[in-house]
């Protein structure tokens, strides 16, 4: 992993985890506010309920109030009271229904098969005893009693809250009650809104971590395309600098050395013309090997303008003891020669002094050649002194 890549994590992963944990924040925010809500507007909704059910049975027990409190106190009497109450009902499945103090039915306009029955130890199916909890608690003064019963509309058992309370003087429990499976219809309609809302807020939360992820990448490749660029711009400047240096070098070092090698070559060639003059004035023998030493010396130096003189000079060196010319001519050329040679002695011994440091000395080499070139150059400039000058020297 890069340098770049590591900067980039660094700089996506403190964001991603900020979403993570807002996301989680506001998930359980949005739960326990649906928790809370949830119970408040069960809460509220069952307040209104027993608002309800007290309201239909004290209208209930108005009916009858006349019959039971001024009425005689026999069975017609009664018998009008159960049938007033029959006649009563909210809805389809809004009903009214009597007991008496021992759980036989003695009215219910909804389930008449159950008239004259003793329901005392019926059961739902949570186990409860319903007829013996809604007698306990209209003994108590009347109240409410949750329970399951079967619902007239669907005919199935659904939660049921009942409200009920008692006419001692007749022994009868009257009561009603209200189903509640409307509420936990509504319960799991606000569970699955709340659910979606969730999602909702979810998915916001995860579009804008994908875009500041989209921002964040987009601008890191852009710095980084940016960053290229000037990188590419920077290598192909230093290429062409180190380029138009290592020319420069080149051309140092090939001035330098083609000054040095033309010194060289000056003072080697006018050593071994010195040679060649002083055998030929002692009338002896010129070795072929000078001659071809000073024309390949010539030749190698063909670029230098003072080494690029005519061919024929090494064939007249080459030859055995040549001696044309009259004398002036020559003492003419044994003095400019004479110049020459003390003007490029300096630079020979230089040269053969970096010479001698650099490379062995070998036998029949170069440096026993520049030496024998030198003693020779030494005996003419002697045989020069003791010779008296002629009318023709300068």
């Amino acid at each position: 992993m890069n340098l770049r890549t590591k900067i980039v994590a660094l700089a996506v992963a403190p964001l991603l985890v900020a979403l993570v944990l807002v996301a989680l924040a506001v998930r359980h925010q949005e739960r326990d506010l649906a928790r809370r809500e949830k119970a408040l507007i069960e809460q509220t909704y069952m307040n209104q309920r027993r608002n309800e059910l007290r309201s239909y049975v004290d209208l209930a027990v108005s009916i009858v109030k006349p019959l039971y409190d001024a009425g005689p106190d026999d069975d017609a009497t009664r018998a009008e009271a159960l049938r007033r109450l029959g006649a009563l009902d909210y809805g389809s499945d809004g009903y009214f229904f009597v007991y008496d103090m021992q759980g036989l039915s003695l009215m219910h306009s909804r389930q008449p098969e159950l008239v004259g029955q003793t329901l005392w130890d019926l059961r739902d199916s949570q186990g409860r005893a319903t007829i013996q909890d809604l007698v306990g608690r209209a003994r108590e003064g009347g109240g409410f009693v949750e329970y399951q019963w079967r619902k007239p509309s669907s005919a199935q058992l659904a939660p049921k809250l009942g409200y009920v309370t008692a006419l001692p003087r007749w022994n009868w429990m009257l009561g009603t009650g209200l189903y509640l499976d409307d509420i936990d219809a509504a319960m799991q309609a606000l569970d699955r809104q709340t659910g979606n809302n969730v999602t909702t807020t979810m998915l916001w939360i995860a579009g804008i971590a994908a875009l500041c992820l989209g921002v964040v990448s987009a601008t890191g490749l852009l710095l980084n395309l940016s960053e290229h660029r000037v990188a590419e711009a920077r290598l192909r400047l230093l290429a062409r600098q180190v380029v138009q240096s290592q020319e420069d070098e080149r051309a140092h070092l090939a001035r330098e050395l083609h000054d040095g090698t033309s010194q060289t070559l000056v003072s080697a060639k006018l050593l071994v013309e010195s040679g060649v003059d002083a055998l030929e004035r002692a009338r002896e023998p010129v070795p072929p090997v000078l001659g071809k030493a000073l024309q390949r010396i010539r030749i190698a130096g063909g670029g230098a303008p003072h080494l690029a003189q005519p061919a024929a000079g090494a064939a007249r060196h080459a030859g055995p003891a040549r001696r044309a010319g009259t004398p002036g001519r020559r003492v003419q050329r044994r003095g400019r020669r004479d110049r020459l040679v003390r003007a490029g002695r300096p630079a020979l011994r230089a040269s053969a002094g970096s010479q001698d440091r650099a490379l062995p000395h070998r036998p029949g080499g170069a440096h026993q050649c520049a030496q024998a070139c030198a003693g020779a150059a030494g005996v003419h400039r002697a045989r020069l002194r003791r010779r008296p000058r002629e009318p023709g020297d300068r």
